[in-house]
């Protein structure tokens, strides 16, 4: 399909539904020049993300799958920290007696305990998610889902 084609079936798209839709933007910007500069950045983002490069073919990405599997248990395993240490916290809290004037100030210095944990869960699964995404976008499906990413 040329450029211009697509341009033609994005227009008609747009008519047909009524908006211009993400995929319909993307259609009437698609050049070259931008499909070898997204190829770029997905390459460094690789490279940012798993210290080696993008792997070009089968003998390249067995070089990378054990920096690949590395840096997705290291994500892994900080997402399972975070979130041991938060239920940890609650747990605590739970136990902890609201009867008494003590305890409810022991609570409160819980809940902040908590709060700051419950940050560090969600920034982990932020992290997490983000690696898991970028090896199945790269083609390490696999190794992603052996390690438990959706």
């Amino acid at each position: 399909m040329k450029v211009k084609d697509g341009i033609g079936l994005a227009i008609l798209a747009s008519m047909l539904f009524g908006s211009m839709t993400l995929a319909v933007l993307d259609a009437l910007m698609w050049t070259p020049e931008r499909q070898v500069k997204k190829q770029q950045e997905k390459m460094q983002v690789f490279l940012d993300t798993f210290s080696v490069g993008l792997p070009n073919s089968e003998k390249e990405r067995l070089s990378a799958q054990p920096a690949v599997i590395a840096k997705l248990i290291e994500a892994v395993s900080e997402l399972d920290i975070a979130f041991e240490k938060e239920q940890s916290i609650y747990s605590e809290w739970s136990k902890t007696p609201a009867s008494t004037h003590e305890g409810v100030l022991r609570r409160l210095a819980i809940q902040a305990e908590y709060d700051k944990a419950a940050k560090g869960k969600t920034e982990a699964q932020e992290k997490s998610r983000g690696i898991c995404r970028i090896a199945r976008d790269t083609g390490f499906n696999e190794e992603a889902r052996a390690l438990g990413c959706r």
